[in-house]
């Protein structure tokens, strides 16, 4: 994780504290106040869709951290990991030291081929459920080294997300669910899902061609740029705000347009969500 010694070495990280304090505020304020049924419904589609940011941040933290000093960085990983529901340090092993190490090809957790084959629908929920069990898999196999001070960082963030989840649980099991769990588990998915999109029908043997790129400004400012992804696969120590920058000095005279395209979310509504049609042709990436 580069770190600087400015305390916000990155003015544009004042959005992404924005974020997760957004994030955190939503999870746990209908816990103390009422809301009505529809309020409700929109609360917590809101807050779903914020804590996409969160996870999207987490993966960030991983790369460049947001402060320049270790105590702070200490502080806002506990509040990732609460506001996400798992481990913010959890990241780190199955994204820099797996993904970024074999982008693609075979040994990849993210591996496109996970979908598997059917209709749209099916491919995305069944890569979702073979990216977790090679999460798990992966972590505990006697081959892959966990390094030391990752396995303490873990343990101390999951005992104090432990402690929050009871809390409240306590104060209420079934507010619990609906506005912590789901945005939680939304968040935590819709990321994974984007590795999918990213990687599919794409050529790791190349790595300008190991990734598809959407350049659609409106999401990349939303999504923090995550749009120019080979770009971060070059050089994944640059931070969030340059990726622009850098894709179109460095990187876009190498990009073939078939690994460019317009708008991320519309590949998965229409690739997956409102594809009913089976597609039993899937790339093997190897």
């Amino acid at each position: 994780m580069k770190q600087n010694q400015a305390f916000l070495p990155y003015m544009a990280d004042l959005y992404t504290l924005f974020c997760v304090a957004l994030s955190f505020i939503f999870l746990v304020t209908p816990f103390f106040i009422e809301l009505s049924f529809t309020a409700s419904i929109v609360w917590i589609l809101f807050s779903c869709l914020i804590n996409v940011t969160v996870s999207l941040i987490n993966h960030n933290h991983s790369h460049v951290a947001t402060f320049g000093y270790r105590w702070a960085n200490t502080i806002f990983e506990i509040f990732l990991t609460l506001t996400r529901g798992a481990s913010a340090s959890f990241i780190v092993v199955i994204h820099n030291l797996n993904h970024h190490k074999y982008n693609g090809k075979t040994g990849d957790w993210f591996h496109p081929s996970f979908e598997g084959r059917g209709t749209g629908f099916s491919r995305l929920w069944r890569y979702l459920f073979n990216t977790f069990k090679a999460f798990k898999n992966g972590a505990k196999n006697p081959e892959f080294v966990w390094p030391a001070y990752l396995k303490k960082k873990k343990g101390f963030e999951n005992s104090i997300l432990i402690i929050f989840t009871l809390f409240f649980l306590y104060l209420s099991p079934v507010k619990y669910l609906f506005f912590i769990f789901l945005p939680c588990m939304f968040g935590n998915l819709f990321v994974v899902f984007t590795n999918l999109v990213n990687h599919k029908n794409c050529n790791p043997d190349n790595i300008y061609e190991s990734c598809m790129n959407y350049l659609n400004p409106i999401e990349n400012f939303l999504l923090f740029n995550g749009g120019y992804h080979v770009a971060h696969h070059i050089n994944a120590n640059i931070h969030w705000s340059e990726l622009p920058e850098f894709y179109n000095k460095e990187v876009s005279a190498h990009i073939d347009q078939k690994y460019e395209k317009g708008s991320m979310l519309k590949t998965m509504l229409w690739d997956y969500l409102f594809n009913f049609q089976s597609n039993n042709k899937i790339r093997e990436l190897v």
